[in-house]
């Protein structure tokens, strides 16, 4: 028997070089994709302390957009008690290299949103999406389809990353926040 490949090996190879070149194609072009990316509505909103935030597609951190409703009197679900401990925790690990906003929703002048700050050590932009009598942010991000204590994580550059409307914990956010670091 002479050395070397028979012809039924050497097709199986070359079938196989042949499937591993079409998968690394296809993930190179995931990875690599050109597809136009989907920038985050730009928005103003004021601070319940009166400081103007502004967001555009400027940004050079990751962003976390939280929207939260509050009944009059202060009350809201369980899911935006949640969520405010665990960004509390992302922002004490990660500073200022991220930007987080809870866009607030209530109706009621009587409602005190500072002392709501104040109680969950909100450290970040926090201001009433109706404090000008429209409801003009949850109208920009209404193709988003949210629900009360939706979360938008969008790039540096402001595109759209990913919209959680379950629970999740801090660390789980830091890691998709790191990802977006880089």
């Amino acid at each position: 028997m002479k050395p070397g490949i028979n012809l039924k090996t050497g097709l199986l190879l070359a079938g196989v070089l042949v499937v591993i070149s079409l998968v690394a194609v296809y993930w190179f072009n995931q990875t690599n994709s050109s597809q136009p990316r989907v920038k985050l509505p730009a928005f103003q909103l004021v601070d319940v302390e009166g400081k103007t935030f502004h967001l555009s597609g400027t940004s050079s951190k990751p962003t976390v957009i939280h929207f939260m409703a509050v009944a009059c009197g202060g009350s809201f679900a369980s899911i935006n008690d949640v969520r405010l401990r665990e960004l509390v925790k992302v922002k004490n690990v990660l500073g200022d290299d991220v930007e987080i906003i809870t866009v607030l929703v209530t109706t009621c002048t009587t409602t005190d949103l500072a002392e709501l700050k104040r109680y969950y050590n909100v450290t970040w932009t926090f201001g009433n999406d109706y404090d000008d009598s429209k409801l003009d942010i949850l109208e920009a991000f209404k193709s988003y389809d949210l629900t009360d204590g939706s979360l938008i994580i969008g790039t540096s550059q402001n595109n759209f990353a990913e919209l959680i409307r379950d629970e999740v914990d801090a660390e789980t956010l830091i890691g998709k926040l790191d990802g977006l670091l880089g």
